[in-house]
């Protein structure tokens, strides 16, 4: 009897400490959810340790515990028990389910234990310990809080910010947190950038599965990696960096709210936008060959490859046949460059990759492909997987620098087997230094009619000579060109040697 008084006076001074705000509210849709009956209800702090125990008439106890509004929380909560078969159930204010487990133990064992880490965004929470069936007997329940200090905290929980119209307005180049709570599976952002440029996202994150996503101003997605937990560090951490235009972008995280993590997989997240402006000089829109954008030979654009799939094209007027470089210089890892006719022919292609085993932040992907174009008008783009700054430029190629007959040897020899020597002839030449080769030409005329052409990547060469002839050489450097010629510069002046009697 005494005991029962004891109880329901427990029950009337939790009635009193509570009042009415522990009522529990019908979630947003109206619907009630069904709930355990509250015999009794008991204050819990954020970190305490209480000892209870449940009897054959008294066989469940609820506690309230409340999130200020001032940051989310990470609640590491363990309840022990000394029973047989014990259910762990908690509830928000809002009826939403936030747990529903159940400590099962054998007779050889004398307690065990729950544990759970939970985020929980503001809110008053009810949590409930219920025998199942008739066993009876004493648990204990501990609560360690940790209060996240997050920055996306809101008003009231069911109004999150999910939502493009809900997303919270974040200056780049400043450190963020964020939290996804229990009830949360994404948080928005929205940020702006004034000047196209490059766009860096450092991102750490202490919940297990986790999506990042770029949008952009109407909400079409740019951007999307999932990232996974590192068990070692018992976080996650990842970089991540692109080229944007000016304009309105959306940052989204989101956690994975499968019905087995729900509450394992919430926690604290920070990121940080970083932002660094390029100056650019291209004219957008240059996305396809009809509004491609005039570069005149001998000009240079800087330009950005942007996320979301950009094509750069460019349109030149070739006034006469002549061989032309097509330069570009670039920080992305690859890019593919495409040539086409005034008809839109494609014609030429090639694709520049960096070895990214040693790619680093010092390396530039560079280009340099020569042809031989006759007059017109011709379009050519640039795309990559990747995204980057770059610079491109159309140039008339220059013949190389010439080359110059330096010495010449002739050596005799003389076989035990034959009275007659022979005799052959070296020449050297002065080297050039960015030619792909030296073409010499030799004869026995001062017009080089029949001449024999020696083409190699030495500075010399060498060949049978007669006693009493007289040889003629030149040389001149090339270049090859990308369509499979050579750009040669002009013959040296002439050297005549003679093998004398």
């Amino acid at each position: 009897m005494k005991r029962i008084v004891k109880m329901i006076i427990a029950s009337l001074l939790c009635f009193c400490l509570v009042g009415i705000p522990n009522v529990i509210r019908a979630d947003t849709s109206g619907t009630l959810t069904e709930l355990p009956e509250i015999n009794s209800l008991a204050p819990i702090k954020e970190n305490e340790t209480i000892n209870g125990g449940l009897a054959p008439n008294f066989k469940s106890m609820t506690y309230r515990y409340e999130v200020k509004d001032d940051s989310d929380v990470m609640l590491d909560l363990t309840i022990t028990s000394y029973m047989t078969n014990t259910a762990v159930k908690i509830y928000d204010n809002y009826n939403r389910k936030v747990l529903d487990e159940t400590i099962s133990k054998d007779q050889n064992t004398v307690s065990k234990s729950l544990k759970k880490q939970i985020c929980l965004g503001k809110g008053v929470y009810y949590i409930w310990v219920i025998s199942n069936g008739d066993t009876t007997g004493s648990y204990t329940i501990t609560t360690k809080t940790e209060k996240l200090y997050n920055q996306d905290v809101i008003k009231d929980p069911i109004d999150e910010n999910d939502t493009i119209k809900k997303a919270i307005y974040v200056p780049v180049n400043t450190p963020y947190t964020g939290a996804l709570n229990f009830s949360e599976t994404a948080d928005i952002y929205k940020t702006k950038l004034t000047n196209s440029g490059i766009f860096t996202c450092q991102f750490d994150y202490y919940f297990t599965n986790c999506t990042l996503r770029i949008l952009d101003k109407d909400g079409a997605e740019l951007f999307k990696e999932s990232l996974t937990w590192n068990e070692n560090l018992s976080a996650g951490t990842y970089t991540y960096k692109t080229a944007l235009e000016a304009g309105e972008y959306y940052f989204e995280v989101s956690r994975n709210s499968t019905a087995s993590n729900t509450t394992s997989n919430t926690g604290k997240y920070r990121f940080d936008l970083k932002y660094e402006a390029v100056t650019v000089n291209e004219t957008e829109p240059n996305d396809d060959l009809v509004n491609a954008e005039v570069l005149g030979i001998g000009a240079r654009k800087q330009s950005l490859i942007t996320l979301g799939g950009d094509v750069d094209t460019y349109k030149i007027q070739v006034p006469s046949k002549q061989v032309l470089t097509f330069y570009a210089d670039s920080d992305m890892k690859d890019y593919q460059w495409t040539l086409y006719n005034r008809k839109y022919e494609q014609i030429k292609t090639a694709s520049m990759t960096l070895n990214t085993t040693e790619q680093d932040e010092a390396q530039r992907n560079k280009m340099g492909l020569i042809y031989e174009l006759s007059a017109g008008t011709y379009y050519f783009q640039i795309k990559s997987n990747s995204t980057g700054a770059y610079s491109v430029r159309v140039v008339t190629t220059k013949k190389p620098a010439k080359s110059a007959i330096t010495k010449q040897k002739t050596t005799k020899t003389q076989s035990i087997f034959s009275s007659t020597a022979n005799y052959s002839m070296t020449i050297w030449c002065k080297k050039v230094s960015g030619v792909d080769g030296y073409e010499f030409r030799v004869a026995n005329n001062k017009s080089f009619k029949n001449a024999t052409i020696y083409d190699t990547n030495q500075t010399s060469i060498q060949f049978s000579a007669e006693k009493g002839k007289t040889y003629y050489v030149q040389v001149r450097t090339y270049k090859n060109t990308d369509d499979g010629k050579k750009l040669y510069s002009a013959f040296s002046a002439k050297k005549s040697y003679t093998i004398k009697k």
